[in-house]
């Protein structure tokens, strides 16, 4: 008399539960890595509506140069043929400009 089995042995289902679990995180790393790069465009089209508006005060010689909000910090570095505006949101990240 043979014996037949239903179903799935343990090793099945573990190894099963193995990739669903590896295929999860991988669509939950994608997911962060997505949200973050979605943070950084934003900050860079922030940077980049601030120094436009900085840029046209100082083509229009206006005396008050907008100050961006948290968390940018503006930097007008002036050397002999060149100005230099540079807007950074975090230590590593920045945005520049270049007129000379």
């Amino acid at each position: 008399m043979m014996n037949y089995q239903k179903g799935f042995s343990l090793l099945e289902v573990l190894i099963s539960l193995m990739f669903v679990a590896t295929v999860i995180f991988i669509l939950v790393e994608q997911q962060i890595q997505t949200k973050n790069n979605l943070i950084q465009m934003m900050h860079r089209v922030d940077a980049s509506h601030y120094l436009d508006q900085i840029d046209e005060h100082l083509l229009f010689e206006m005396t008050h140069i907008p100050t961006p909000s948290p968390p940018y910090r503006f930097e007008l570095i002036h050397t002999d043929d060149t100005l230099l505006l540079q807007l950074k949101w975090t230590d590593n990240l920045s945005m520049t400009r270049h007129y000379g």
